[in-house]
């Protein structure tokens, strides 16, 4: 009984996952772009891409936890697809942003980031 009603949930799991991703893919196959596709419907409707590569944001951005908060430099990956003249950025798995009627996707170069300096300690009297 419990290996039935554990089966049973299982196959409804993967039934919710399989209807996301088959709406992913017919977003995608029409040229709806929107943040939060997952990167596979890319795959399965363009293909691969003709290069990637990786490049950190930025700016640091604060992640939330439960109980803690920390500043972290995503890292972004950039798919470019020159044949579709589009370039998509995704953090993860899920796109983030897109570009499109553009063949070349390398950023500019970014100038070297400084390390934080803390604020100078005040005057104290003399």
């Amino acid at each position: 009984m419990r290996s039935r009603r554990t089966l049973l949930l299982l196959s409804l799991v993967l039934a919710v996952a399989g209807c996301a991703m088959a709406r992913h893919r017919e977003q995608v196959r029409a040229g709806f772009l929107t943040r939060g596709l997952h990167r596979d419907a890319f795959v399965k409707e363009w293909g691969q891409p003709a290069r990637t590569y990786s490049t950190e944001a930025p700016d640091p951005v604060l992640r939330q936890d439960p109980f803690t908060g920390t500043w972290r430099v995503p890292i972004y990956e950039v798919w470019e697809y020159p044949d579709r003249a589009t370039c998509l950025t995704f953090e993860g798995v899920r796109l983030i942003e897109w570009q499109q009627n553009k063949t070349d996707c390398k950023p500019a170069p970014r100038p070297p980031r400084r390390p934080p300096v803390p604020p100078p300690y005040p005057p104290y009297p003399g």
